[in-house]
């Protein structure tokens, strides 16, 4: 079943906090009118989700702006991360950016 009334999730959410902290990164690294792709690969069969700067947007790119920030998606990527939400620990500044990505189910063999 599809939420929002039988439309699609949205492909991308981010919190505040980790648009904020997303930014600060970006401009200390010279990077402020980066892109941000976002990846998804399995690793060691772990499923690994990334957030890598471009200079810009590529023509069939979906491209997403949410508080301050620009994601770009690639068309083949869409599906495996549609309805993902980024987000941070706003109450602990060393905690890293995470990816709660709802297309993910965790197998328990036990």
């Amino acid at each position: 079943m599809t939420e929002n009334g039988g439309r699609p999730p949205p492909a991308l959410s981010v919190s505040e906090e980790a648009a904020q902290r997303i930014r600060g990164d970006l401009t200390k690294r010279n990077l402020s009118n980066a892109v941000l792709r976002v990846v998804f690969h399995i690793k060691d069969q772990q499923p690994r989700h990334g957030l890598i700067p471009e200079p810009k947007a590529k023509l069939d790119d979906i491209v997403i702006r949410q508080h301050g920030v620009t994601f770009v998606i690639d068309p083949q990527t869409l599906p495996l991360i549609r309805g993902s939400y980024i987000y941070c620990d706003a109450t602990d500044p060393a905690s890293e950016i995470e990816v709660e990505n709802p297309n993910i189910r965790i197998r328990d063999d036990g």
